[in-house]
């Protein structure tokens, strides 16, 4: 189990929301910088800072993810990542895409911090989301 506390974090969606707003500086100064799925900073870095200490990533953002992994996955030193989606996608008998390509990529970037989250966990953010929402996932 991934164990990771902060203080405080800045939680940074994968939108344009922050663009031309200048709070690079602000989220890079929390200890914690949270970003969802595969959302770039290079070039951002003014509006959306520069530090990434965890990245949250869909089941449908992996491909993008493998297919540009040196531009994510290797500037993203010492980044934890945590992969999550239906159960379906995350088997670990061979049959569940995200976990087989992680598998995959561990090969190639031995030093990678990944984590999937698992079926009780998701369950529990699916009965949460549709709390929050009223909208079933």
């Amino acid at each position: 189990p991934l164990k990771m506390h902060c203080r405080d974090c800045a939680l940074v969606t994968s939108s344009g929301h922050l663009l031309r707003s200048r709070q690079g500086p602000q989220i890079d100064q929390t200890e914690c910088v949270i970003r969802m799925n595969d959302a770039p900073t290079r070039g951002y870095g003014r509006d959306v800072g520069n530090r990434t200490s965890l990245r949250v990533i869909a089941h449908s953002s992996i491909q993008r993810i493998l297919r540009n992994r040196h531009d994510l996955l290797n500037v993203s030193q010492g980044t934890v990542f945590i992969f999550w989606g239906p159960s379906s996608y995350m088997r670990r008998d061979g049959k569940g895409q995200v976990y087989n390509n992680l598998q995959l990529l561990s090969q190639v970037l031995p030093r990678l911090k990944a984590f999937m989250t698992t079926r009780h966990k998701m369950l529990h953010f699916d009965e949460l989301f549709k709390q929050e929402t009223g909208k079933d996932r």
